[in-house]
Protein backbone atom coordinates (compact mmCIF):
# COMPACT_ATOMS: atom_id res chain seq x y z
CA UNK A 1 0.00 0.00 0.00
CA UNK A 2 1.50 2.98 -1.25
CA UNK A 3 -0.98 5.67 1.77
CA UNK A 4 -2.65 4.89 4.82
CA UNK A 5 -5.57 7.04 5.52
CA UNK A 6 -6.73 7.88 9.23
CA UNK A 7 -10.42 8.78 9.51
CA UNK A 8 -12.12 9.42 12.99
CA UNK A 9 -15.30 11.00 11.71
CA UNK A 10 -18.02 9.95 8.89
CA UNK A 11 -19.26 11.89 6.39
CA UNK A 12 -21.69 9.15 5.26
CA UNK A 13 -25.23 10.08 4.01
CA UNK A 14 -26.56 10.61 7.65
CA UNK A 15 -24.22 11.46 9.87
CA UNK A 16 -23.89 12.76 13.11
CA UNK A 17 -21.10 14.73 13.71
CA UNK A 18 -18.86 14.49 16.54
CA UNK A 19 -16.44 17.60 17.89
CA UNK A 20 -12.86 18.07 17.46
CA UNK A 21 -11.00 16.98 20.57
CA UNK A 22 -13.45 13.28 20.13
CA UNK A 23 -12.01 12.89 16.53
CA UNK A 24 -8.54 14.01 17.61
CA UNK A 25 -8.96 11.15 20.40
CA UNK A 26 -9.81 8.54 18.00
CA UNK A 27 -6.94 9.57 15.02
CA UNK A 28 -4.17 10.91 17.15
CA UNK A 29 -2.96 7.51 18.18
CA UNK A 30 -3.18 6.03 15.02
CA UNK A 31 -1.41 8.30 13.74
CA UNK A 32 1.47 8.36 16.05
CA UNK A 33 1.56 4.74 15.31
CA UNK A 34 2.02 4.84 11.81
CA UNK A 35 4.49 7.59 11.74
CA UNK A 36 6.14 5.75 14.55
CA UNK A 37 6.33 1.95 12.87
CA UNK A 38 5.81 2.63 8.99
CA UNK A 39 7.91 6.00 8.16
CA UNK A 40 8.10 4.71 4.65
CA UNK A 41 4.26 4.78 3.96
CA UNK A 42 2.87 8.02 3.14
CA UNK A 43 -0.31 9.03 5.94
CA UNK A 44 -3.36 10.74 4.86
CA UNK A 45 -6.14 11.75 7.31
CA UNK A 46 -9.31 12.61 6.32
CA UNK A 47 -11.10 15.30 8.11
CA UNK A 48 -13.25 18.38 7.93
CA UNK A 49 -12.12 20.09 10.87
CA UNK A 50 -9.34 23.01 11.07
CA UNK A 51 -8.47 21.96 14.60
CA UNK A 52 -7.80 18.49 13.61
CA UNK A 53 -6.05 19.35 9.75
CA UNK A 54 -3.83 21.44 12.39
CA UNK A 55 -2.59 18.63 15.25
CA UNK A 56 -2.33 15.83 12.14
CA UNK A 57 0.30 18.86 10.26
CA UNK A 58 2.07 19.65 13.60
CA UNK A 59 2.12 15.00 14.15
CA UNK A 60 3.64 14.68 10.77
CA UNK A 61 0.63 13.78 8.28
CA UNK A 62 1.69 13.79 4.08
CA UNK A 63 -1.82 14.19 3.17
CA UNK A 64 -4.98 15.98 4.40
CA UNK A 65 -8.43 15.07 2.51
CA UNK A 66 -11.65 17.71 2.82
CA UNK A 67 -14.51 16.75 2.11
CA UNK A 68 -15.78 19.93 1.90
CA UNK A 69 -12.65 21.18 -0.50
CA UNK A 70 -10.81 23.48 2.25
CA UNK A 71 -13.24 26.53 1.43
CA UNK A 72 -15.79 26.32 4.39
CA UNK A 73 -13.59 28.06 7.16
CA UNK A 74 -10.92 31.03 6.63
CA UNK A 75 -8.58 29.63 8.69
CA UNK A 76 -7.79 26.48 6.33
CA UNK A 77 -6.12 27.91 3.66
CA UNK A 78 -3.33 30.00 5.60
CA UNK A 79 -2.82 27.08 7.63
CA UNK A 80 -2.40 24.59 4.41
CA UNK A 81 -0.16 27.26 2.56
CA UNK A 82 2.31 27.06 4.96
CA UNK A 83 2.76 23.74 5.44
CA UNK A 84 4.38 21.17 2.72
CA UNK A 85 0.96 18.51 2.48
CA UNK A 86 -0.68 17.50 0.16
CA UNK A 87 -4.31 18.61 -0.49
CA UNK A 88 -7.18 16.29 -1.71
CA UNK A 89 -9.95 18.52 -2.40
CA UNK A 90 -12.99 17.22 -2.82
CA UNK A 91 -16.31 17.70 -4.83
CA UNK A 92 -19.63 17.50 -3.12
CA UNK A 93 -23.26 18.06 -4.46
CA UNK A 94 -24.97 17.32 -1.47
CA UNK A 95 -26.99 20.16 -1.01
CA UNK A 96 -26.78 21.70 -4.54
CA UNK A 97 -29.75 21.07 -7.14
CA UNK A 98 -27.76 20.57 -10.39
CA UNK A 99 -29.08 20.63 -14.22
CA UNK A 100 -25.78 19.94 -15.78
CA UNK A 101 -24.06 17.57 -13.22
CA UNK A 102 -20.86 17.27 -15.24
CA UNK A 103 -20.29 20.93 -16.15
CA UNK A 104 -21.12 22.39 -13.11
CA UNK A 105 -18.48 19.55 -11.76
CA UNK A 106 -15.84 20.86 -13.92
CA UNK A 107 -16.73 24.64 -13.07
CA UNK A 108 -16.24 23.46 -9.21
CA UNK A 109 -12.73 22.69 -10.00
CA UNK A 110 -11.92 25.58 -11.61
CA UNK A 111 -12.95 27.66 -9.15
CA UNK A 112 -11.54 25.84 -5.95
CA UNK A 113 -8.43 25.02 -7.76
CA UNK A 114 -8.18 28.70 -7.75
CA UNK A 115 -9.23 29.74 -4.57
CA UNK A 116 -6.43 27.68 -3.64
CA UNK A 117 -3.38 28.68 -5.66
CA UNK A 118 -4.55 32.16 -4.97
CA UNK A 119 -4.35 31.34 -1.01
CA UNK A 120 -0.13 30.55 -2.39
CA UNK A 121 -1.03 26.74 -2.45
CA UNK A 122 1.30 25.13 -5.40
CA UNK A 123 -0.89 23.55 -8.05
CA UNK A 124 1.32 20.53 -7.61
CA UNK A 125 0.13 19.63 -4.07
CA UNK A 126 -3.59 19.29 -5.02
CA UNK A 127 -5.30 16.02 -6.42
CA UNK A 128 -8.81 15.70 -7.09
CA UNK A 129 -12.09 13.51 -5.60
CA UNK A 130 -15.05 13.91 -7.45
CA UNK A 131 -17.23 12.97 -4.86
CA UNK A 132 -19.36 9.37 -5.96
CA UNK A 133 -21.58 9.21 -2.88
CA UNK A 134 -22.09 12.69 -2.12
CA UNK A 135 -24.94 13.44 -4.48
CA UNK A 136 -27.94 14.35 -3.92
CA UNK A 137 -29.46 11.53 -3.80
CA UNK A 138 -26.34 8.86 -3.25
CA UNK A 139 -26.18 5.44 -4.99
CA UNK A 140 -28.07 7.38 -7.57
CA UNK A 141 -27.50 8.38 -11.48
CA UNK A 142 -25.86 11.48 -10.68
CA UNK A 143 -23.16 8.92 -9.12
CA UNK A 144 -23.29 6.61 -11.89
CA UNK A 145 -23.11 9.62 -14.04
CA UNK A 146 -20.03 11.11 -12.73
CA UNK A 147 -18.55 7.32 -12.47
CA UNK A 148 -19.12 7.30 -16.71
CA UNK A 149 -17.83 10.97 -17.43
CA UNK A 150 -14.65 11.37 -14.85
CA UNK A 151 -12.08 11.43 -17.51
CA UNK A 152 -13.18 15.29 -17.93
CA UNK A 153 -11.30 15.70 -15.06
CA UNK A 154 -7.92 14.89 -16.57
CA UNK A 155 -8.35 18.06 -18.37
CA UNK A 156 -7.06 19.72 -14.81
CA UNK A 157 -4.12 17.68 -15.48
CA UNK A 158 -3.92 16.93 -11.30
CA UNK A 159 -4.17 13.51 -9.83
CA UNK A 160 -7.51 12.36 -9.23
CA UNK A 161 -8.55 9.69 -6.80
CA UNK A 162 -11.61 7.31 -7.36
CA UNK A 163 -13.49 6.46 -3.62
CA UNK A 164 -15.54 3.92 -4.46
CA UNK A 165 -14.66 0.89 -2.45
CA UNK A 166 -17.76 -0.44 -1.18
CA UNK A 167 -20.25 2.02 -1.79
CA UNK A 168 -23.55 1.96 -1.82
CA UNK A 169 -24.27 0.89 -5.42
CA UNK A 170 -23.28 -2.56 -4.49
CA UNK A 171 -26.53 -2.23 -2.34
CA UNK A 172 -28.72 -0.49 -4.91
CA UNK A 173 -27.49 -2.19 -7.90
CA UNK A 174 -27.14 -5.65 -6.43
CA UNK A 175 -28.66 -5.91 -2.95
CA UNK A 176 -25.41 -6.66 -1.57
CA UNK A 177 -23.79 -6.28 1.97
CA UNK A 178 -21.15 -4.16 2.29
CA UNK A 179 -18.42 -7.11 2.93
CA UNK A 180 -19.92 -9.16 -0.08
CA UNK A 181 -19.03 -5.84 -2.40
CA UNK A 182 -15.92 -7.30 -3.96
CA UNK A 183 -16.49 -8.23 -7.40
CA UNK A 184 -18.24 -5.46 -8.34
CA UNK A 185 -15.95 -2.44 -6.67
CA UNK A 186 -12.84 -4.11 -9.25
CA UNK A 187 -14.95 -3.68 -12.05
CA UNK A 188 -15.87 -0.07 -11.46
CA UNK A 189 -12.47 0.72 -10.04
CA UNK A 190 -11.49 -0.47 -13.45
CA UNK A 191 -13.45 1.75 -15.37
CA UNK A 192 -11.99 4.41 -13.26
CA UNK A 193 -8.54 3.53 -13.42
CA UNK A 194 -8.51 2.93 -17.46
CA UNK A 195 -10.40 6.31 -17.60
CA UNK A 196 -7.29 8.03 -15.52
CA UNK A 197 -7.50 7.22 -11.76
CA UNK A 198 -4.31 6.91 -10.70
CA UNK A 199 -5.53 7.25 -7.38
CA UNK A 200 -7.63 4.26 -5.65
CA UNK A 201 -8.83 4.54 -2.10
CA UNK A 202 -9.75 1.03 -1.42
CA UNK A 203 -10.63 -1.19 1.40
CA UNK A 204 -9.13 -4.77 -0.45
CA UNK A 205 -5.22 -3.60 -0.89
CA UNK A 206 -3.62 -7.07 -2.02
CA UNK A 207 -6.83 -7.87 -4.93
CA UNK A 208 -6.49 -4.16 -5.76
CA UNK A 209 -3.07 -4.11 -6.49
CA UNK A 210 -3.30 -7.18 -8.61
CA UNK A 211 -6.38 -5.22 -10.74
CA UNK A 212 -3.76 -1.81 -11.49
CA UNK A 213 -1.03 -4.07 -12.04
CA UNK A 214 -2.96 -6.31 -14.15
CA UNK A 215 -4.32 -3.08 -16.20
CA UNK A 216 -1.00 -1.84 -16.46
CA UNK A 217 0.85 -4.45 -17.84
CA UNK A 218 -1.78 -4.60 -20.45
CA UNK A 219 -1.81 -1.36 -21.25
CA UNK A 220 1.89 -0.85 -21.82
CA UNK A 221 2.53 -4.23 -23.60
CA UNK A 222 4.13 -4.42 -26.00
CA UNK A 223 5.65 -7.00 -28.70
CA UNK A 224 7.70 -7.54 -31.49
CA UNK A 225 9.49 -10.82 -33.13
CA UNK A 226 12.93 -8.71 -33.08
Amino acid sequence: VDVIVAGGQTTRPGFNEIDAETEWQRVGPVIDFLTTNFPQVSLAIDTYKYSVMQRAIDAGVDIINDVNAFVDDPQKLPLLAKSNVGLLTMHSNRDVEYTDLSTEMLAFFTKNLQALEDAGIARERIALDQGIGYAKVADGQQDYTMMGNIELLNAFKRPWMGAISRKGFGAQLFNLPKDDRLAVTLIAESAMFLRGGNILRVHDIVETVQLRKMLQVIESAYWHPQ
